[in-house]
């Protein structure tokens, strides 16, 4: 008896941990759409190996990246928690954490930006089309690992050629505060790249 009550348990949380999930693959896309990009995708490969690693930094006692990772990386954690209570209110809301960033972001590339706003540029990233979700859960201790391909926050050969490529890959949101110099920018890319497509799409056609 004791045994099927145990595997009812471990049926229901699963089925609560695959909710958790989903939400925070919506959480993601809402928010990229705010910026333009694209929405991404839940990965079920990525999903296991971000699995493997938060329960791996709970069996070690500490969440840090993982190293030599090939994907992209975003990390959260609460203490004195549940998984319940997880994506129920701003406060157990990983993705609005790394999101509020942006309060970081001054619209272009500067030294060492994974220390302020690298979790909300790897948010955004346009570039990203996978994410895998890994929620790790024990004594009321809640890791959230998500991993991005392809990855974000890519430097370049030098401090402008990074430049561009963050100006490309986290473009302007109104509610933002880049300067206008950046939204000419970014807005001026976005057309670019919508007259592109229709070219593109135009050619195909004839």
């Amino acid at each position: 008896m004791a045994e099927h009550s145990n595997l009812f348990n471990d049926i229901e949380e699963e089925i609560l941990r695959t909710e958790k999930i989903n939400l925070i693959l919506q959480e993601h896309n809402k928010y990229r759409s705010k910026h333009r990009s694209p929405a991404l995708q839940l990965d079920d490969e990525m999903t296991f190996k971000a699995e493997q690693w938060s329960e791996h930094s709970l069996n070690i006692g500490i969440l840090t990246n993982k190293p030599n990772n090939e994907f992209g990386e975003n990390l959260w954690h609460r203490e004195n928690t549940s998984l319940n209570d997880l994506m129920m209110s701003d406060e157990m809301n990983p993705v609005k954490f790394w999101y509020d960033q942006i309060k970081f972001y001054s619209g272009y590339y500067i030294s060492h930006p994974d220390e302020y706003s690298g979790d909300f540029t790897q948010l955004v990233w346009r570039s990203s089309q996978k994410l895998g979700v890994g929620i790790g859960t024990k004594d009321k201790i809640i890791y959230v690992v998500c991993f991005y391909y392809p990855p974000g926050n890519i430097i370049g050969i030098n401090e402008f050629d990074t430049d561009q490529i963050y100006r490309i890959n986290v473009l302007y949101n109104k509610g933002a505060s880049w300067n206008k110099s950046d939204r000419f920018f970014n807005d001026y890319f976005n057309i670019f790249l919508t007259t592109s497509v229709l070219i593109y799409k135009f050619h195909i056609q004839i």
